[in-house]
């Protein structure tokens, strides 16, 4: 994850922030993305056995786990968390072991109630799909309604003073409307904006579309780029970040390197440190639960909770990192 903002404030402080200690990402436990939900969700809770999703005691089991490795936070998200019928029980029994919780929903059944009994239990972060404007999100949701389900999710957890992000996933079909969504999140207040992009590894064999997504990723990213220093130059950056793509990085060194080249030494050790400390400190888990090296990419397994203990699993993670 590249936290654009903090950035776009240390060059328009004239002193970019020290890189990050070489020997942080050892002293820290990790971050847990959880997708607790199956992709149907009428089995959302339900299942059982090593083809399904966690059941609500594994699902419980789980949490213990994660507490007893000392994770930092726990972030569920995937498929709707909060279709799962057990959902505020996991998030009841989350906070009662004292994890920091982070929820990614599309906001369909964020409603003001659920949104207060978030808010009760003390929710770190809530955060909520918007995928362009109306007509491309409801298609992209394969929703009539999905739009106007997701502005009520987010209008929710803002009115119980719950901290309320918005997350773009960019791709073809709205990358156009990115200047429209971030004016979005700040009509509606929404200071935190996360832009999720396409992997580059998942077209791989198909240059033509690889090369479409690279001339994409490029014209956001140059696109947000000058936003958020417009913003730090008027002193309020806000919180914008962007995750999944190498190229953030890379193309931020781009920038740097026409806007404040005196800068870029600086940006490129705290790039390299940044991303060294935060390789090894976050897993995945998926609904049948196995774990994951980071969140990009699934097709690497290194355990299931439903076999190994995950502070094992964790354990030999860094070992490897």
């Amino acid at each position: 994850m590249l936290r654009v903002s903090r950035f776009m404030e240390a060059l328009c402080d004239g002193a970019p922030t020290s890189a990050l200690p070489r020997d942080r990402r050892n002293d820290e436990s990790p971050v847990v993305i959880w997708h607790p939900c199956a992709h149907d969700p009428s089995t959302a809770g339900t299942g059982t056995g090593t083809g399904t999703e966690l059941d609500t005691t594994e699902s419980l089991a789980l949490l213990e786990q994660l507490h007893l490795a000392r994770v930092r936070s726990l972030i569920l998200s995937g498929s709707d968390p909060m279709a799962r019928s057990d959902f505020f029980k996991i998030i009841a029994r989350a906070r009662e072991l004292d994890l920091n919780v982070l929820l990614s929903t599309d906001g369909s059944r964020l409603t003001g109630m659920n949104a207060v009994k978030l808010a009760a239990y003390g929710l770190d972060y809530v955060g909520i799909q918007i995928d362009g404007l109306q007509y491309t999100h409801n298609h992209v949701q394969r929703s009539r309604h999905a739009y106007q389900r997701a502005l009520r999710g987010l209008r929710a957890a803002r009115n119980a003073h719950l901290r309320v992000g918005m997350r773009m996933t960019l791709s073809p079909m709205n990358a156009a409307e990115l200047p429209a969504v971030v004016a979005l999140a700040d009509s509606e207040r929404i200071d935190r904006f996360h832009l999720s992009q396409p992997c580059p590894a998942d077209c791989a064999h198909d240059s033509a579309q690889n090369t479409s997504l690279r001339d994409m990723t490029r014209a956001s990213l140059e696109w947000l780029f000058d936003y958020v220093w417009m913003r730090a130059q008027k002193g309020n950056a806000g919180d914008f970040v962007t995750s999944q793509h190498a190229a953030s990085s890379a193309y931020l060194l781009h920038w740097v390197s026409t806007r404040a080249p005196h800068h870029l030494a600086a940006i490129r050790e705290r790039i390299a440190c940044a991303s060294k400390a935060k390789g090894a400190g976050i897993l995945l888990i998926d609904a049948l639960g196995r774990v994951h090296r980071g969140s990009a990419r699934l097709d690497e397994t290194c355990g299931n909770v439903r076999e190994r203990p995950f502070s094992d699993i964790a354990e030999q993670r860094l070992i490897h990192a």
